[in-house]
């Protein structure tokens, strides 16, 4: 485990709803191709801050790796 990843992991059992953490945690879970994983944390970190553009161009660039495109 990486500082960044420890530290971030430290972050978030001290207080799940830190949207900084979740942002970073999605990052970290993108790299090591978690995909489900980092979506899921980009969620929750925009739930808890609406204005977190990078949480959002992130989960877009996820989506688009996966082929997930939206429907009409």
């Amino acid at each position: 485990m990486l500082p960044r990843e420890h530290n971030v992991d430290r972050a978030l059992s001290i207080d799940p709803k830190l949207w900084p953490a979740l942002y970073l945690r999605a990052q970290n879970f993108q790299k090591g191709g978690q995909y489900e994983l980092a979506i899921q944390d980009c969620n929750e970190a925009l739930r808890q801050y609406r204005g977190l553009v990078e949480a959002s161009l992130l989960r877009a660039s996820i989506n688009v790796r996966l082929g997930k495109y939206v429907k009409r």
